[in-house]
């Protein structure tokens, strides 16, 4: 088994909850603070999922928070570098668990 933890932008939670409960996929958000990723903006998801899943899970969590382009200010010019701009996107930490203790 292993344990996921993702860092995405908060904007995308709502619809990375969705999208994993909807392929009945657990998840958990939980609060988090720091530097680096753990930023206000930034939200933490842990899942577990079975062995040889992670990769189905990590790919469901870039289709709804990834990377994406985004129309920039600049409307006069669409091949300046400053028409889009790059937003969301995290990373997901794959982390291998032995045993699950229920409480």
């Amino acid at each position: 088994m292993k344990m996921l933890l993702a860092v995405i932008s908060k904007d995308d939670v709502d619809e990375t909850l969705k999208k994993l409960a909807s392929n009945q996929i657990s998840a958990i958000q939980i609060a988090s603070s720091g530097t680096g990723f753990f930023v206000p903006g930034n939200a933490t998801l842990l899942t577990l999922v079975d062995d040889g899943k992670e990769d189905e899970v990590i790919e469901m969590i870039r289709e709804t928070a990834g990377m994406v382009r985004r129309r920039g200010n600049d409307s006069y010019d669409p091949t300046s570098i400053f028409s889009g701009v790059e937003e969301g996107g995290g990373f997901v930490v794959v982390i291998e668990g032995d045993r699950l203790i229920s409480l």
